[in-house]
């Protein structure tokens, strides 16, 4: 990986150790830091999220599809440092190669995707998850985070967002969303409103958690915040 890379992501793993971290399952078996796990999933997170998944544990089960663009190096190389493999490719870069290399690595790996970035626009889903989801049979995992002193670095199509020193920070795991094998063009048009609407609802949940308490169907543990299986 380049220096900067590697610099930069020293520098978010040391600050992920500072906070006070939680992590929010909707149902049990969809960690992507258990190293025991036999299911592979597609954990799905906007992309001014993504380094809240990726850093707040380490893992080496799985992977994340990583831009081609300038900025997406810079990623690559903070990824790398938390035991996360990288697939390099977009929509409009490198998408035909990238899709092949991640149907070959759900075999063993989970894999992270930012379905909207990084050119946006922000919190619309792209088709691809759920195309891959049909060819791979691996359910896709909405994903989202929340902290008591967010920093947002605007970007000129989608924001990054990272944790200040010390705060109180919470990452969400969502119901895993089945796709039926093969399906065709509307059906691919259908799950992407399904896993829209999914992410729309748990980002409103995490905004809701950053100022108040939790819905009464979360259960809370010593280690994690776990939620009770319906």
């Amino acid at each position: 990986m380049g220096l900067a890379g590697w610099i930069i992501g020293w520098g978010i793993r040391l600050l992920f150790r500072s906070q006070r971290m939680k992590l929010v399952f909707a149902r049990e078996g969809t960690s992507p830091y258990d190293k025991a796990g036999s299911e592979q999933f597609l954990f799905c997170v906007w992309h001014e999220n993504l380094l809240f998944g990726t850093h707040a544990r380490k893992s080496h089960r799985a992977s994340a599809l990583v831009s081609r663009h300038r900025d997406g190096s810079l990623l690559d190389g903070a990824l790398k440092v938390m035991g996360l493999t990288t697939v390099r490719g977009s929509s409009s870069r490198g998408g035909t190669q990238a899709v092949r290399a991640m149907i070959e690595i759900t075999r063993s790996r989970h894999v992270a995707i930012s379905p909207d970035g990084p050119r946006g626009p922000r919190r619309r889903l792209k088709e691809g998850i759920v195309f891959l989801a049909s060819r791979t049979g691996c359910a896709i995992v909405p994903c989202s985070a929340a902290t008591t002193r967010p920093l947002v670095i605007r970007g000129r199509w989608t924001d990054l967002v990272l944790p200040r020193p010390f705060a109180r920070t919470w990452v969400f795991f969502g119901e895993p969303i089945r796709v039926p094998a093969g399906i065709k063009r509307d059906g691919i048009e259908e799950y992407t409103r399904i896993v829209q609407q999914a992410m729309d609802d748990l980002t409103d949940l995490a905004a809701r958690h950053g100022r108040g308490p939790l819905p009464d169907r979360w259960a809370t543990t010593d280690e994690e915040v776990v939620a009770k299986a319906a």
